[in-house]
């Protein structure tokens, strides 16, 4: 007897005492060889190990957008990077294992270091996962990052990365593009519908000022047609139709098309405008944030972290003019919805936006009819990437004249060395001397800029313009930056010199820029105190002898109470003052009032918004969600795939459990919100690419979500 105890334990202490994994176990369970009390023992042990959770982060490496479903591993609130995959996603591949160290070779990568980094295995900072390896991010920082930030409540990962300046990025890193975040739920997709009954809005506003009172009413309609975005607008006033739209928003390339009817007193305008949709364009020299919003959203602009502007939403758009946007840069939105959740988007502005990559192309039109003068005029041009290297860019603009419009563009990394040249004509097609001709080159050399426009200009009956632009920076700091400016205009010579400086200060939770801008001078002061926002500008021109000074508080966060103070200053106007309040009831009564303390001005009066949602009168049909075996590993749910019973799924606060071969059907979800859902595998020797992410359902009709599973082999 006393040898059966003695053979027991030390077989006991012989299995408990290794780690298997869950298909070992279940392997072993089949054939027998451990019982039933014996497998839930050790399943116990290796789930107790085995506390790591999968999310999926943005990963950003130097402010450029490399992966929107990046997986972190989460254990006891240690985050966790994915050595081989993060490697992947840089295009490094010289790489070695052997049993005591991981050996990557920089040499062959890059020209920026020829040693090698070596990895110790035999330490508690890197969980072994046979065929993976992950890091802790702490020790992860010290291989890899000059810098490293990790959002956990907006998921994104954000890295300097120590062996790459920002000009070997794009050589290395294919997978970039210049794109904003829509949202983590990148693995499906869906489409508008052919017809929705849509929402309907009732607007009356009523306002009293000190000399004059005044309303205005309109309804408006929006719904989806025709797999488009359809709004009209009926002013209730004047008893017509300011505008009608049908816009795609999805086009092929991220590419936007919208139709417009506009009425304006005594004239009929149409048109028809074609663009790519970066989240900005350029005006006069300056770069506007545009980007699509629900109605009635709030955003902020933030800038290294700090909030540099607001914006209210208007014609379903959020606009930034700020004089802190400028290119090479990367700016986050954050956006309060009505519904009271909260979205992120990412920026970011390239100074190259019109080269393409490799068979990548862009397209940019305008179609503009008028009634009373019953003509067309328009142009269209289309950038073309002939190699990742070269783009040719052809179009045509037609107004009182035909024009050609052409472009050739080249831009090149060689090591610390990138450069840009963009050769552009405009050439009336029936006279020789109407055209404008330029060639911009601009260059980079590890902390050094230099731009040169050379630009020739002739018109009719005029005289040839010709206009020499040069311009050289020393990028001393981060944002913070000094050179010179010359421009040759004719016979005419400016010179000036040029600073622009843009300093985080943490210990106020505050940003300050500085710029010498030929003969200006401008200032900029931002800061935020828990929900309220201090701005302080000032520009001082030195030819006319002018000062324009701006001070300005705002409430940024408070759905119900909203309220401005405003100080201008200026030589024409003097000192201004304004104080501007409002409180919302309900989201749909507002009350409003704005004065102007200087000119003694008043204006009050009450706003009333009240929208009804059609789409709630008919039906809001349920998602659908479908966890799968994917056998060929290819993401796609194949005829002779099975859905994967015991998966729990937790969403809009419901936790749901799959049976073999049923998809979970989630009631109540409504449109255009985000909802965080969770993925908890309860059936053993399987795993998910990632257990948590964000589910925004675009329209009322069906969504189906497809989740891949493939056998956990550990």
């Amino acid at each position: 007897m006393k040898k059966y105890i003695l053979l027991f334990f030390t077989f006991s202490l012989i299995t408990y005492s290794k780690n298997y994994t869950m298909t070992e176990l279940l392997q072993l369970k089949k054939d027998e060889k451990i019982s039933q009390i014996e497998f839930e023992i050790l399943k116990n042990k290796c789930m107790e190990k085995k506390k790591y959770v999968k999310t999926l982060y943005t990963l950003r490496i130097n402010n450029h957008i490399i992966s929107n479903d990046y997986i972190l591993l989460e254990n006891n609130n240690d985050l966790y990077f994915d050595l081989f995959l993060f490697l992947k996603q840089i295009k490094l591949e010289n790489i070695k294992k052997t049993t005591e160290n991981i050996i990557i070779n920089l040499k062959n990568e890059v020209n920026f270091s020829d040693e090698n980094i070596v990895i110790p295995l035999n330490t508690n900072k890197i969980y072994n996962n046979k065929d993976n390896i992950f890091i802790r991010s702490d020790y992860f920082k010290e291989l890899f990052c000059n810098d490293l930030k990790i959002d956990r409540e907006y998921l994104v990962i954000d890295l300097n990365f120590k062996y790459f300046t920002k000009e070997n990025i794009d050589i290395y890193l294919d997978s970039f593009k210049k794109e904003k975040i829509e949202s983590k739920s990148s693995f499906y997709k869906t489409s508008l519908d052919i017809f929705s009954p849509g929402e309907i809005e009732f607007n009356f506003n009523k306002t009293l000022r000190n000399d004059y009172n005044s309303w205005y009413g309109s309804i408006n309609y929006k719904t989806e047609l025709l797999y488009g975005n359809f709004k009209s607008n009926y002013d209730l006033k004047n008893k017509y139709f300011r505008k009608t739209s049908l816009s795609y928003d999805n086009l092929v390339k991220n590419h936007i098309l919208e139709i417009d009817n506009i009425n304006i007193p005594k004239n009929k305008i149409w048109t028809l405008n074609l663009y790519k949709n970066d989240g900005y364009f350029e005006k006069n020299s300056n770069i506007i944030i545009r980007v699509k919003v629900p109605e009635e959203a709030r955003g902020e602009l933030i800038f290294l972290n700090q909030i540099i502007d607001t914006a209210q939403e208007k014609n379903g758009e959020l606009i930034f003019k700020n004089s802190l946007i400028k290119r090479n840069n990367d700016y986050t939105i954050k956006i309060y919805n009505a519904n009271g959740t909260t979205d992120i988007k990412h920026i970011v502005i390239s100074s190259n936006d019109k080269l393409q990559k490799e068979k990548e192309y862009e397209q940019e039109g305008q179609i503009l009819y008028s009634k009373n003068t019953n003509k067309i005029d328009g142009n269209y041009k289309i950038y073309y990437g002939i190699n990742n290297k070269l783009t040719v860019g052809a179009g045509i603009i037609k107004q009182k004249s035909d024009y050609l419009d052409g472009n050739i563009i080249y831009g090149e990394n060689i090591g610390n060395l990138s450069y840009n040249i963009n050769l552009h004509t405009i050439q009336n097609t029936s006279k020789s001397k109407d055209y404008e001709r330029s060639i911009e080159i601009e260059t980079n050399y590890k902390k050094i800029k230099n731009t040169a426009i050379f630009k020739q200009k002739s018109e009719l009956d005029k005289k040839e313009e010709s206009i020499h632009y040069l311009k050289s920076l020393y990028y001393f700091a981060e944002n913070s930056s000094i050179g010179i400016y010359n421009k040759k205009e004719n016979n005419t010579i400016i010179m000036s010199p040029e600073m622009n400086s843009i300093i985080n200060v943490p210990n106020i939770n505050g940003l300050i820029s500085f710029n010498i801008d030929r003969f200006k001078i401008s200032s900029t002061f931002s800061t935020t105190y828990k929900s309220t926002l201090f701005h302080l500008s000032g520009i001082y021109d030195f030819d006319k002898g002018e000062l324009d000074g701006i001070f300005k508080i705002a409430q940024i966060r408070n759905n119900f109470l909203n309220y401005s103070f405003l100080l201008k200053y200026s030589n024409k106007n003097k000192l201004t003052c304004e104080l501007n309040f409002s409180a919302k009831y309900n989201d749909w009564l507002e009350i409003f009032s704005q004065q102007n303390i200087s000119s003694k001005t008043w204006e009050n009066g009450i706003n009333i918004n009240k929208k009804f949602n059609l789409s709630d009168l008919t039906h809001n049909d349920p998602v659908h969600i479908i966890p799968f075996v994917d056998l060929n590993n290819n993401g796609i749910f194949d005829n002779n795939e099975k859905i994967l019973e015991n998966v729990a799924i937790k969403l809009n606060d419901e936790t749901k459990i799959t049976e073999e071969n049923k998809p979970l059907i989630f009631e109540n979800i409504m449109e255009g919100i985000p909802y965080p859902m969770d993925i908890t595998l309860r059936e053993y020797g399987y795993k998910a690419k990632f257990t948590h992410t964000i589910v925004k359902k675009p329209s009322s009709k069906l969504l189906k979500i497809y989740i891949p599973m493939t056998e956990d082999i550990q």
